[in-house]
């Protein structure tokens, strides 16, 4: 968070950093337990009783080797782990601090396991067959010692396989021995997996239920399970079940059970796959593949299922089946623990078996593996441009050459209300009123109309200035402060100095870092003050929009002809665009899937296939908005949800402005009796806004050509425009040098009939776009001749409701103002879209100059 300190326009301002609080933070944990997978007889394990030991690996990137941070017993204490282990940080990291960049935990249970730990590694395990073993992971963290006072989730589930044995009704398992299997092996807690799994070893138990807890592993060829089985009380049996159980795979986390009888039956199991249907290659087999969306779906008859019985007499008996295993790969080797997320709906895939049985998937949305953010990437770009000016030559807004770039020294090429950074470095700009310069002398085309004026008490001969003083000289030459009056994102610039030059030009320079440049947009002003009765009042003289994007002015500007075919360059964005749309992306992934009868006979394998694609784009793009007539930005709205006030967005004032109860940047209407503001007051109070609450001129005189010196003809009528109409860019046009508000026939060519238009067969879209115009707007195509443009569906602001200017139904309805006006009672000319909801476009749109609409500049 940064301060600001504002102070004489002669001293430098400063800039105090917060600093950063210590990182001598604790990590906590909160613990549980899964149960074993398929073990649907058992309570599940929620909690975790006793200690156990984390072992903690820091990353500079996702795609870095980890290094070994740290290691801890960690114990219980009102149902939070936590021991003598610390989130990296100075004085913790060993030296490492400045490359860390996530954090990764990795546990185990019981502690006493400690004693076997190599690096990461738990050697030579030895499995009794009673004692369980848990084990848990993170994914990466990102190192946020201020998180530290809320606890870690840690998942732990079985390394272990549980093995149980059941028998048929009337059947008795007097023993059971196991010989032959492997009884040690390596755990790696940073792979999640056993390897070297070696010392065949021999378990015998007498078992009424219990689960044997034993090595995951493939059985090895001599692995041996021995019964001794009796029925209704007769001789017991020994059977064994070696032919069955060598190699197969007992697989960490699950029950295997066998079921125990001595009748005959024959199996008939097995997968039958639909005609036609796609295939691929599981456990070294050809198996059905069902491929699914990225969104819920349902798939019926994917294939069929044969799993029942035959007894001697030929009487047939469905039996159930259910899932044995899933895995991340065609080997059958990795497991899969269907946890939340896109596959757990795999969880309840099961049946009650029989001949030909159909089977039916339902699958659910897909995962979001990451979002491409625009906002992320616009970011990345800026700070990847290499720094321009020094604090002792930064470049000059006004002095933009014509390849966007700009010069430095004290030129001042063309002023204006707003300037473009589109990287880091040290910038100025001089404190003159709009356009008021241009080729380093006065504009007065901007401030003096000097044509006929057949209507005076509408038009402005001589424009106005913070006292609604005709403007004869547009350079500020006595500002006694200058502050930053508000921000939509904090950290834009590092510091700024006012001062004057040897030419008696006053001047506010600023830096912009490598490290903190993003999008967004701050406006400066430059005050004065009046002394009455011993109390200052402080007064905005003027102000000044910075927007910061990764635009570069004439860089990508488009070509958009008229319904008559006149051609007008636009700007590709709004004014003060920044760029925050996001698509969740989804990856194609395959799993495959083992199934098996309730007695424990592989029935067969199938996979699924999940197609990648984007499941959610979101646009939300926000820009300034601006009331017809009037220089100054009004402050982004926030979001897409309708009716969302400003509250989100408010900037407290600069002290020398915080009189009478305004604290903060504020939007307003006027209330009944209540004057309207002159041309003065708006720009002395650069952040209010007032509106009257049923429409109407914000201003006190409807002054026609605010936008347009050249307007001179709408009193008593409504001005009907067309191509013959120039547009002389006033003082008060908030567009950057080189562009102007444009005029309204520019917006005519995106209808077929230059006119509205209600339906999408109605307008000029980009016949290469066949998507739906949807949140973002409509992508436009007049003719053959002029580039695709877009205009965003964005919102406005206005009075609505107990809210004062709120920004309302963005994603529903927007408007772009035009330089003119309509007629004397406050109406201005502006292109307004509806979206699919109700398809609207209409490019002549009246509407009373006191909403804030948005500004699509065009070239001069």
């Amino acid at each position: 968070m940064r301060k600001w300190a504002f102070i004489l326009l002669v001293l430098l301002a400063s800039c105090v950093k917060e600093q950063d609080a210590g990182m001598d933070t604790q990590v906590r944990f909160q613990a549980s337990a899964s149960p074993f997978e398929g073990d649907t007889k058992a309570t599940p394990v929620t909690s975790l009783s006793g200690s156990f030991e984390v072992l903690a690996y820091t990353y500079a990137s996702k795609s870095a080797e980890g290094n070994f941070y740290g290691k801890a017993l960690m114990e219980e204490s009102g149902g939070v782990w936590s021991g003598n282990l610390y989130w990296p940080g100075y004085g913790h990291g060993g030296g490492q601090a400045d490359a860390v960049r996530y954090v990764r935990f990795c546990a185990f249970a019981p502690y006493s396991l400690s004693s076997r730990l190599e690096g990461s590694t738990l050697k030579g395990i030895p499995v009794s067959g009673e004692e369980d073993m848990l084990v848990a992971e993170t994914a990466l963290l990102d190192d946020n010692p201020a998180a530290g006072d809320l606890p870690v989730p840690l998942r732990f589930h079985h390394a272990l396989t549980g093995v149980r044995f059941q028998a048929d009704e009337g059947y008795t398992i007097h023993s059971v021995t196991l010989s032959g299997i492997y009884g040690e092996g390596d755990y790696s807690l940073l792979e999640g997996g056993w390897k070297n799994q070696r010392t065949p070893s021999s378990y015998t138990g007498y078992p009424s239920g219990e689960m044997l807890l034993l090595l995951p592993q493939l059985l090895p060829a001599g692995a041996d399970i021995t019964l001794s089985v009796s029925y209704k009380g007769r001789t017991p049996e020994t059977i064994s079940l070696a032919d069955l159980i060598q190699g197969t795979t007992w697989h960490a986390g699950t029950v295997v059970t066998y079921l125990i009888s001595l009748e005959q039956y024959t199996y008939e199991v097995g997968l039958i796959p639909a005609p036609g249907m796609a295939t691929t290659e599981a456990g070294g087999q050809e198996v059905p593949l069902i491929e699914v969306g990225v969104t819920a779906e349902t798939t019926p008859n994917v294939f069929q299922v044969n799993s029942y019985r035959v007894d001697e007499a030929g009487v047939e008996a469905d039996v159930p089946w259910t899932i044995r295993g899933v895995y991340s790969d065609a080997a059958l080797t990795e497991p899969v623990e269907l946890v939340d997320g896109y596959y757990s709906w795999l969880k309840d895939f099961s049946g009650e078996g029989g001949k030909g049985s159909p089977v039916t998937l339902v699958s659910r949305d897909a995962p979001i593996d990451h979002t491409d953010d625009n906002e992320a990437f616009i970011r990345e770009t800026l700070r990847s441009r290499a720094p321009v000016g020094t604090s002792a030559n930064p470049l000059n807004l006004s002095d933009r050459q014509a390849d966007g770039s700009y010069a430095t020294g004290s030129y001042i090429r063309e002023s204006a209300n707003c300037y473009i950074v589109n990287r880091p470095g040290w910038y100025k700009f001089p404190m003159i009123m709009g356009n008021g310069v241009k080729n380093h002398a006065l504009n007065p085309s901007a401030y003096y109309f000097s044509g006929t004026r057949p209507y005076p008490e509408r038009t402005l001969a001589r424009f106005r200035d913070y006292q609604d003083r005709e403007i004869t000289n547009p350079i500020l030459t006595n500002p006694y402060i200058v502050a930053v009056l508000w921000a939509d994102r904090q950290n834009l610039i590092e510091s700024y100095t006012p001062y004057r030059d040897n030419n008696g030009i006053c001047w506010i320079q600023f830096e912009v870092t490598q490290e903190d440049i993003d999008q967004g947009n701050l406006v400066f002003a430059a005050m004065d003050y009046v002394l009455d009765n011993y109390m200052v009042t402080y007064r905005v003289m003027w102000s000044w929009h910075i927007w910061f994007t990764d635009y570069v002015p004439g860089q990508g500007d488009l070509r958009v002809n008229s319904h008559s075919g006149k051609s007008y360059t636009f700007m590709p964005l709004n004014l003060g665009w920044t760029e925050l749309s996001q698509a969740d992306i989804a990856l194609e992934s395959t799993l495959y899937v083992q199934l098996e009868t309730e007695n424990g006979m592989e029935l067969g394998t199938f996979a699924v296939r999940k197609a990648g694609g984007e499941l959610n784009h979101t646009y939300l793009g926000r820009a300034p908005t601006y009331q017809w007539g009037r220089k100054d930005p009004v402050i982004p709205g926030m979001g897409a949800n309708d009716y969302d006030d400003i509250s989100g967005m408010v900037t407290l004032l600069p002290q020398y402005l915080q009189q009478e109860g305004h604290d903060y940047v504020v939007a307003g209407w006027i209330e009944d009796g209540y004057p309207a503001p002159s041309l003065g007051e708006s720009i002395q109070t650069p952040h209010v806004f007032r509106q009257q609450r049923d429409g109407g001129d914000w201003c006190s005189t409807y002054w026609i050509n605010r936008w347009n010196a050249a307007q001179t003809g709408t009193y008593g009528r409504g001005f009907s425009p067309g191509e013959n109409y120039s547009i002389v860019k006033t003082i008060y046009d908030p567009s950057p040098a080189g562009y102007h508000v444009p005029p309204v026939m520019a917006f005519s060519g995106l209808t077929r009939s230059g006119g509205e238009a209600t339906s999408l067969d109605g307008l000029n879209l980009d016949p290469e776009d066949g998507t739906v115009p949807n949140f973002r707007g409509y992508r436009f195509k007049p003719d053959a001749a002029s580039d695709v443009i877009e205009f965003p569906i964005a919102g406005f602001r206005q009075y609505r409701g107990d809210y004062p200017l709120q920004f309302y139904r963005s994603g529903g309805m927007t408007y772009y103002w035009s330089a003119e006006m309509y007629n004397q009672a406050g109406a201005a000319y502006a292109l307004y879209m509806v979206d699919t909801r109700d398809v609207k476009v209409a490019p002549l749109q009246t509407v009373f100059t006191g909403l804030c609409a948005y500004v699509r500049p065009v070239h001069d």
